[in-house]
């Protein structure tokens, strides 16, 4: 507008410094000399160099105090935004200090940047190896379980012991928990079962064993026979006590599981040959203890002659000549009716039975070497 024809002008108030230093700091910040600038008012960040004036705006390289991170910044932005450390400023430098550090059983490994989930800091179990990624600012403590190490956490247990039982497997899930496939560090029993009672250390060798081996006839007959063997060795009520515990004979098996691994094999092979009714636990020595290495399998007429009342004997007729361990045998080898008519004649009751007769006792360290009878009906040495 014009006023009194002249042109209204703006007018550019120019103040005057009032102190040496409102000219030094503009001249300081032109050139790039920033010694003597006021740094409170950028909190945590320090300007580290001057780096251009683009777009009408200064830009300084500066660097936080805390994690050292840089970055370029125009001065306006610098006066005006917030400039602690935090991880709106900083970024990945912020988080960096949690790498190496623990949490619990974790252990912050690397910190990685997702286009979505923004910074996330990589933790690994110093226990069984498992790793997870979780947001870097929720990072907290983290115990090795189930719950964190998923089944990296069964892995972990395997080859641990617990009682008597060593884990040497992962088998899946039940409705009772996550069950391991475990092995009885003591006969190699190997069943499947839940990891947490198995964890408390209660399970023991014995009945456990026992009832992990699969059910079948064998088993079971070695069951029943050995709760046979422990009854007439330890119990003064048994009626065959004072023939077995009464002479002062044990069983020296810990428990059944011990009994079974020992004879099993035999007995299966036995029981091929002569069925299981007729496979009998048999004392190699008859006046020894129920052991390993003195239980064999026989029959039951090799186990009726393996007695500590055993004699070795001759008998004749005068045309044949028989060398035997056992009358009851001899008798159905010849047809006999009554299977106590050689035994008599043997103990020295009857002179003769059906034109038999005793020749003589023989010692058993001279039977390998007999070699004038006809027929040899020795059952077993």
């Amino acid at each position: 507008m014009r006023a009194n024809g002249q042109l209204n002008r703006k007018v550019k108030v120019v103040r005057e410094p009032k102190s040496l230093m409102d000219m030094v700091i503009p001249c300081q910040v032109m050139f790039g000399h920033y010694e003597g600038y006021d740094m409170k008012k950028f909190d945590d960040y320090e300007i580290v160099s001057y780096e251009g004036n683009w777009y009408n705006n200064k830009h300084y390289k500066v660097r936080c105090k805390v994690c050292g991170h840089e970055k370029v910044v125009g001065l306006s932005n610098l006066k005006k935004q917030d400039n602690h450390h935090s991880k709106f400023n900083c970024g990945y430098d912020f988080y960096k200090g949690i790498v190496g550090k623990v949490f619990g059983d974790y252990k912050c490994i690397e910190i990685h940047l997702d286009s979505v989930r923004g910074y996330l800091a990589e933790l690994e179990c110093q226990k069984c190896g498992h790793k997870i990624k979780t947001h870097a600012s929720k990072v907290e403590n983290r115990k090795h379980n189930a719950f964190c190490c998923g089944s990296d956490y069964y892995n972990s247990e395997i080859g641990k012991i617990y009682g008597d039982y060593e884990v040497i497997g992962v088998s899946g899930t039940t409705r009772n928990g996550v069950a391991v496939k475990c092995r009885c560090v003591k006969c190699g029993t190997e069943s499947i079962r839940v990891l947490r009672p198995l964890a408390t250390g209660k399970f023991k060798h014995g009945t456990q064993c026992l009832k992990a081996i699969p059910k079948s006839e064998y088993k079971n007959a070695i069951v029943r026979r050995f709760k046979n063997i422990q009854n007439r060795c330890n119990n003064p009520k048994c009626a065959e006590y004072k023939y077995y515990g009464g002479r002062g004979i044990k069983c020296n098996y810990k428990d059944v599981v011990d009994f079974y691994y020992d004879v099993i094999d035999k007995l299966i092979e036995h029981s091929k040959i002569y069925g299981l009714k007729n496979s009998t636990f048999d004392r190699i020595n008859a006046n020894g203890n129920y052991e390993k290495g003195n239980i064999r399998i026989a029959t039951r007429l090799v186990q009726s002659t393996n007695t500590r009342r055993r004699v070795f004997f001759i008998i004749t007729n005068g045309k044949e000549t028989i060398l035997s361990d056992n009358g009851a045998y001899c008798c159905r080898y010849l047809g006999l009716n009554n299977t106590s008519e050689i035994g008599n004649v043997v103990k020295g009751r009857a002179k003769t039975a059906a034109g038999w007769w005793l020749v003589r006792i023989v010692p058993k360290e001279e039977v390998p070497n007999i070699k004038d009878v006809t027929t040899n009906l020795v059952i077993s040495l």
